[in-house]
Parts: C-alpha cells; structure tokens; sequence
C-alpha cells in the first residue's frame, strides 16, 4: 500500500476518533514524563494518558509536571 494511502487512513481513524484509548504509563521517571508529553503533543493520535504509575514503589513525581502519579505497580489491578 502506498504511502499516502496509509496517511489517509491513520488520519480517517484519528480524525474522528475511531480508536480513542485511555492509557496509564509505566514508571515515573523524567523519560517516563517525556513520553506523556510526546503523547499529548501529537496531535489526532486519539490518546488520553491519564498519568504515570510508579515501577519504584514510590509515588512521588520525579519532575515537576501536570502529569499525576495515580498509584504504584503493586496496585495496578485497583487503579484500572
């Protein structure tokens, strides 16, 4: 498939939200950050991240941030 092909069809899905997802990130670290933020930035990508979890065990944030750490690994079944 042609590359155009494939650009319409990612922005057919994103565009109007086909594939919307809630997502938690997996650690709380500065690359764990940077990642949220790439992700919000990207624009139709279609993805909410609604905040980080702690692979520590500690739960506060490592970098100053409007990101939330929502919980620790340990009670990721609870959190979900």
């Amino acid at each position: 498939m042609p590359i155009g092909q494939r650009a319409k069809i990612y922005n057919f899905f994103f565009e109007f939200h086909l594939l919307d997802k809630r997502t938690l990130i997996i650690g709380n670290g500065p690359q764990a950050y940077e990642i949220a933020k790439v992700i919000k930035r990207t624009p139709n990508s279609s993805i909410e991240v609604l905040g980080l979890v702690s692979s520590r065990g500690d739960q506060n944030p490592s970098v100053d941030s409007d990101i939330p750490v929502v919980g620790d690994i340990k009670n990721l079944f609870s959190i979900l």
